[in-house]
């Protein structure tokens, strides 16, 4: 019971600071590795995110369409369209509801509105592609989300923070 307690009081704490500066949010955000399951990549190696991304993307696919050639096509063309999003990429989350997505693959950056939700956050791109992310952890040096129906989880550095 007192464990219980205590988890619910830190569970609190948790909640209280993550909703009393939903401002730590807003600034420029550098992608340091992804991960799905127990496979990581880091910024440095571009085989490696079409790696995770094609696992991630492979274990959505049913028995019958893991043995389709075109829906396998249609798979490694999601993940080389992920990789050229995310691959040596930054964030820019503007106060305005606006992000920006630079990616070093990509002739120009990305962008969208976004909307951050306690610990959802709801990114609609340009494409109209939406995701929603449950963010893991959010301070003033790192922020963690997890990607709800693909299940990559990608880690960011604060490079940069916008005083309003």
């Amino acid at each position: 019971m007192r464990y219980l307690i205590l988890f619910l009081i830190s569970f609190l704490c948790c909640q209280l600071t993550f909703s009393q500066n939903p401002n730590q949010f807003i600034g420029t955000w550098q992608l340091e590795k992804i991960s799905y399951k127990k496979i990581a990549a880091t910024n440095d190696g571009e085989q490696q995110f079409r790696d995770v991304f094609n696992t991630a993307l492979y274990s959505k696919l049913n028995e019958k369409q893991r043995l389709d050639l075109y829906e396998l096509e249609q798979l490694n063309e999601k993940a080389v369209e992920l990789v050229k999003l995310y691959y040596q990429s930054e964030i820019e989350f503007q106060a305005n509801q606006v992000f920006y997505n630079r990616s070093k693959m990509l002739a120009q950056p990305t962008s969208g509105e976004y909307l951050l939700d306690g610990k959802k956050l709801l990114m609609e791109w340009e494409t109209a592609d939406r995701y929603t992310y449950k963010i893991l952890k959010l301070n003033n040096s790192q922020l963690v989300w997890m990607d709800v129906d693909l299940g990559v989880v990608y880690y960011y550095i604060n490079i940069k923070t916008e005083k309003l």
